[in-house]
């Protein structure tokens, strides 16, 4: 097919009726029950993986309703003093927005300028954890442009109907291709030892073909079944850039197989099964059926052939890859999942993983974990308990592509990806906000496949910090709701290039409103603690991980200025403490804020010379039957004299007033149910000017949940009472 227009791609679809895709077969991905014989992970017979191409969380579902986005109610707050929405470039800040010259419904269509994206400007925007250089660092105000569901609606539908995850990070701050690598190796040859460190896209011709080994090589030898669904262009050749039509975007892999990149698969013969796996495909451009760019994957279906595990790689106009519209990734999305319609049986044992490779420049308010690398150039400081080897590119280190310098940092976690989870397993409109990456694609085949090796390249802090997105799934068997999809829309003529869109600044220039309203919320692994306070003119804080899931703690200081700022980046392995880590104070008052996953977050504030012994107030969560839960605080007077302290229920709306004797202390429940086991509670005492404490976070039971009550409900930046001008220099 040597061209494609708009009247021979309505022809090849069955006419512009067709171009939705009926409601009905997409109803019925969420009407299929799943096939159950275990209970457990065990019971997924496929896995279907389609990693699309950079966007962020924020970018795609900030407004979504009961997931962490624009009504964040604990977002970071930056050394200037303002929250982590407000990024400035020559003294002026920007904030996340949809451009008003566009009609709600049509920004989706449009062909979006596509802005940096690589290693370099990825770590300028992170500048050592401080997050706060993102619009001087991608040179454009398009890196703060949002989407809404009038935009996607397939997408925000997606979430409505199966399972959204919105604490699932890229795993590298940068390129596509590095991401990519994670997904099917572990790493990116942090070593050196097989022709990386690979911190760029691969470029055919002129970078060295890699040699470690991929984790679809370690299936290959343990028989486990795999293949990778694709157009093959022009031919999957070097001379033919692997799969990457240039200037034919509707047909080819755009490069995204990135296993092609390897020596091993380059150099295999066509008769040996890791070239009929990886080098095959449809071949489009020589088909009168558009939809010919999935019929292997219906033949496969339609046979029972389907393959244990498969990887999807979308021609470049519907991967949605800017400029091309996020809209043409809906339908390619929803011709996937009708593909695996087909026989309603084999759906029934399948999952679907819609994912994204990276951000592609576009900005995200959660501060992505990262290891603690120590006193380096471009590493954050911190402590961990859990081994950080081949988690830090180090200055003057080794890269595949040495044109341009790397400036040294952690390999990751990238920012937020949005990430979809559909299956009859992950329906009813779930968020989970368990943390994960890219290396969580492998542990999950790693857990559900019978056979399936582990993957030695995943490093220890990965496989402590991020899940194997099995909590994104009920596979035990519980209640779930399912409301029907709406249709996939399209234009005209998905492959008509049109001209590059840069959006513009709405004025007046304000925060976008996220939908109100909460969505249930899987159970998640955690069960956290950080205590602490004064102590001769420091501030010693004790960590403590009760939980199954290794957490990373980000502490910054909001007193002596920029200069004194941190961050501080604490890995806490499972059931693992962290006792007394000092953080020193720089001014006449401290205020430490530390935020961990889901919400969690501590805040800590007072003189450093106080007239009396502090307050010490320590915090617990407790779960002793399933489904129920509360926050136990032990509030301790070291002083000689009785003190009177207030325990602030912001979720309840009440205050409670405390009487501690000389050297007592009072245990004070806090009931959290009928917030969905949220909380949010601040201790004060009138006879110490300046002193609080500002517990933040969610009570696991056990048992699923719903998402935060004050998402999009409350000031965004809602500070407390502290000793310097908190509440001032928080909001906005």
């Amino acid at each position: 097919m040597s061209e494609i227009n708009r009247r021979n791609f309505l022809q090849m679809v069955g006419g512009a009726a067709a171009m939705p895709i009926l409601s009905e077969t997409i109803a019925r991905a969420a009407e299929v029950e799943p096939h159950r014989t275990t209970g457990t992970p065990r019971d997924v017979k496929h896995i279907v993986i389609l990693m699309q191409e950079n966007r962020s969380f924020d970018h795609y579902l900030g407004t979504l309703k009961g997931v962490r986005g624009f009504g964040d109610p604990r977002p970071a707050i930056l050394p200037n003093g303002k929250a982590v929405w407000h990024q400035a470039q020559d003294n002026q800040d920007c904030i996340p927005f949809r451009p008003d010259d566009v009609r709600q419904g049509d920004l989706g269509f449009k062909f979006l300028e596509d802005i940096p994206h690589d290693w370099n400007s990825g770590h300028a925007a992170w500048n050592g954890g401080r997050y706060d250089q993102w619009v001087a660092a991608k040179d454009t105000r398009t890196c703060m442009m949002h989407y809404a569901r009038s935009d996607i609606p397939f997408h925000h539908a997606l979430a409505d109907t199966f399972t959204v995850c919105d604490a699932y990070y890229s795993s590298l701050n940068g390129w596509t291709d590095p991401n990519r690598y994670y997904m099917w190796t572990g790493w990116v040859d942090p070593h050196a030892t097989g022709h990386g460190t690979a911190l760029d896209n691969f470029a055919a011709g002129s970078t060295r073909p890699y040699t470690w080994t991929t984790y679809p090589e370690r299936l290959q030898k343990n028989k486990v079944s795999w293949k990778i669904y694709q157009d093959i262009g022009h031919g999957l050749t070097e001379a033919n850039k692997w799969g990457w039509t240039k200037n034919e975007q509707c047909i080819g892999n755009y490069g995204d197989n990135s296993l092609l990149h390897f020596q091993q698969f380059q150099n295999a013969a066509s008769n040996t099964e890791l070239y009929k796996r990886s080098r095959s495909g449809s071949q489009v451009k020589n088909s009168n059926n558009f939809k010919g760019l999935l019929e292997d994957l219906r033949k496969d279906v339609r046979d029972n052939t389907l393959p244990q595990v498969s990887w999807i790689a979308a021609p470049e106009a519907f991967n949605e890859h800017p400029k091309w519209p996020a809209e043409y990734g809906s339908w390619y999305i929803a011709q996937v999942l009708e593909a695996l319609l087909i026989r309603p049986e084999v759906w029934s044992e399948t999952v679907l993983l819609v994912t994204y490779d990276e951000n592609g420049g576009f900005f995200d308010h959660v501060v992505p974990p990262s290891p603690a690398g120590g006193a380096g150039k471009g590493l954050v400081k911190g402590e961990t308990t859990v081994n950080t080897d081949d988690e830090h590119y180090l200055e003057g280190g080794h890269t595949a592509n040495e044109g341009v310098k790397k400036v040294p940092g952690p390999f990751g976690l990238g920012p937020r990806v949005p990430v979809f989870a559909i299956s009859p397993w992950s329906r009813g409109g779930y968020v989970c906000s368990d943390v994960f990456d890219h290396t969580s694609l492998i542990r999950f085949i790693e857990t559900c496949i019978p056979m399936a090796p582990d993957e030695p390249h995943i490093s220890a802090w990965r496989r402590e910090v991020c899940g194997d997105l099995t909590t994104a799934f009920d596979f035990a068997g519980h209640d779930d709701t399912h409301p029907p999809l709406p249709n996939p829309r399209t234009a005209d003529d998905p492959c008509k290039e049109e001209k590059k869109y840069q959006p513009s600044l709405p004025s007046p220039l304000v925060m976008p409103q996220q939908e109100a309203g909460q969505r249930p919320a899987r159970a998640l692994p955690y069960d956290l603690a950080v205590d602490g306070g004064l102590h001769k003119e420091t501030v010693r804080l004790t960590f403590r991980n009760n939980g199954a899931r290794g957490a990373v703690f980000r502490v910054s200081s909001h007193t002596g200025g920029p200069d004194h700022y941190g961050p501080w980046s604490n890995t806490v392995g499972a059931h693992k403490h962290m006792e007394d880590v000092p953080y020193p104070i720089s001014a006449d008052t401290y205020d430490l804020h530390v935020h961990g996953p889901n919400g969690f977050l501590r805040q800590f504030a007072g003189p450093i010379t106080p007239q009396r012994p502090e307050p010490q107030v320590t915090a617990q969560h407790v779960s002793e039957t399933p489904g129920e839960g509360h926050l136990s605080l032990t509030i301790s007077n070291r002083h000689s004299a009785a003190i009177n302290v207030t325990v602030a229920d912001k979720y309840a709306h009440k205050d409670e007033d405390l009487t501690i004797g000389a050297h007592e202390s009072v245990t004070h429940r806090v009931q959290c149910k009928a917030n969905a086991h949220w909380y949010e509670v601040v201790v004060t005492s009138a006879g110490h000017p300046g002193f609080a404490r500002r517990l933040c976070g969610h009570i696991e039971t056990g048992r699923s949940s719903h998402s935060d009550p004050a998402f999009a409900s409350i000031p965004r930046s809602r500070s407390m009472p502290a000793a310097d001008t908190a509440a001032e220099r928080t909001t906005g």
